[in-house]
């Protein structure tokens, strides 16, 4: 029959942890920025290591902003003025063809860019360049 923690003396319970851990052998020291560092060169995990300063200090380039098509532009201005007119027409005392006028020019603006969408797209491509 298996044992159970009731079974055993407390006193013999701290001996054995007492030699469980004296057979361990060093432990690992927490450094000062928190890191864990072991005592014995080469004994450590596959994080305790420092990665050497780079001596060139590699920025990475930004990527070159294409020009957009001046009907994409103005579609997206229409359907921000859209929206904004909307609101204003609905929240504050303006004239009365400001609320739909903003409509039209929001349905106007989202209508042109679901038509300048690209009729076909490759689903093989993942859309990484090198």
């Amino acid at each position: 029959m298996a044992r159970t923690p009731d079974d055993f003396d407390p006193d013999e319970l701290d001996a054995r942890w007492d030699d469980l851990t004296s057979r361990l052998g060093p432990l690992r020291q927490p450094r000062d920025d928190g890191r864990v560092v072991s005592p014995v060169p080469g004994t450590g995990g596959p994080r305790d290591y420092e990665v050497a300063e780079d001596e060139e200090g590699f920025e990475e380039p930004d990527p070159p902003l294409g020009n957009p098509d001046p009907a994409t532009v103005l579609a997206w201005l229409a359907l921000g003025v859209g929206i904004l007119a909307v609101f204003v027409g609905v929240a504050a005392s303006t004239p009365g063809w400001v609320a739909p006028l903003g409509v039209v020019l929001a349905v106007g603006g989202l209508v042109t860019l679901f038509v300048r969408l690209p009729e076909h797209t490759d689903r093989d491509d993942d859309g990484a360049q090198v």
